[in-house]
């Protein structure tokens, strides 16, 4: 044990919590508009239903609520070749026009009515779980109900993970 006890770090701060490769959450809001949320906090739960998770900010609520409202969400991995696009995103983060301003693509989605991002190699269509409030964010868990893989994707010929929101550097 460490022979000081303090009260711990924001985990910015800390380094000990090490940020993902940046997603896109994809979703539509009231008047049918696709908008789009980029976050490095997301992860997988559960196989048996497949089931993932990402947190947003609510200072983002008003623009998020298209996922209650719509009860789904896409989860879609960008790999490095929009890496520019992506970065726009995170600095942008809350524009209602976002999916177009980065040169995104919604296409429809199969199962749930979010958009999937057609230039991404990896989608998730989602429906919303559960939604906990914890603090300054939100953390939403959705089932996993259809994927969609570029044929040509595998691990070993795509770069999916770059640096978090935390870890660009302007420039």
């Amino acid at each position: 044990m460490a022979e000081k006890a303090s009260r711990p770090p924001a985990p910015d701060e800390s380094g000990l919590f090490l940020p993902e490769a940046t997603i896109l959450i994809a979703f539509t809001n009231g008047e049918g508009e696709s908008l789009l949320l980029p976050t490095s906090d997301h992860a997988y739960y559960g196989r048996y239903p497949t089931i993932v998770g990402f947190s947003v900010a609510r200072r983002f609520l008003d623009l998020y609520r298209g996922i209650h409202e719509a009860i789904s969400f896409t989860m879609n991995v960008p790999d490095t070749r929009h890496e520019a696009a992506v970065r726009l995103c995170q600095r942008e983060a809350g524009r209602r026009d976002l999916m177009r301003l980065a040169g995104f693509t919604p296409s429809p989605g199969l199962a749930v009515r979010a958009p999937i991002v057609e230039e991404c190699i990896v989608n998730l269509e989602c429906e919303l779980r559960h939604s906990i409030a914890l603090g300054e964010y939100d953390f939403i868990l959705g089932e996993v109900l259809m994927t969609h893989t570029d044929p040509v994707f595998n691990a070993e010929n795509h770069n999916i993970r770059w640096a978090s929101y935390m870890g660009w550097e302007e420039g």
